[in-house]
């Protein structure tokens, strides 16, 4: 059996464990919902941003399958480093310079379904984008001797 004096030694003890868990109880029910909220919100902005990037290139691809003589040349100029900012292979400085002259243009893209989109790339590829997220699903080099598609210089 304990003696009294054992039990008043406690008691401060006891007290203190008392204090830190209503601490820690109040701080975890105010960081749980920060911590969910601020999670929430860059899942959010992610999502946002990818799609924006998708409006973009979409916007970049349609502007450079027009004929030159169709699109201002400063129009044309921000389609192409569109382009190029989001491809996930970068163009060549030859590429980019014979897009933005006119010499070089990106032939129709082909829908596959309502899930994807087909893009032909300046260099020969094929490019495969996911159009809900934007995202590279598959790319496909053809052999050598496949043309690529320019405009007579």
């Amino acid at each position: 059996m304990m003696s009294s004096n054992h039990l008043d030694e406690m008691t401060p003890l006891k007290s203190v464990w008392d204090k830190l868990e209503s601490i820690s109880k109040i701080t975890s029910a105010i960081a749980v919902p920060v911590v969910i909220a601020l999670g929430g919100w860059w899942i959010q902005d992610s999502i946002m941003q990818q799609s924006i990037g998708k409006d973009y290139v979409a916007l970049a691809v349609s502007v450079l399958e027009k004929p030159k003589a169709e699109v201002d040349q400063g129009l044309r100029d921000w389609a192409v480093d569109i382009l190029d900012d989001y491809a996930p292979r970068r163009f060549s400085p030859d590429t980019i310079a014979r897009l933005k002259k006119g010499s070089a243009s990106l032939p129709g893209s082909i829908f596959l379904g309502d899930s994807a989109i087909v893009v032909p790339m300046p260099d020969g590829q094929l490019a495969a984008f996911d159009v809900h997220t934007g995202k590279l699903l598959w790319t496909y080099v053809p052999p050598s001797s496949v043309l690529r598609h320019e405009l007579p210089k």
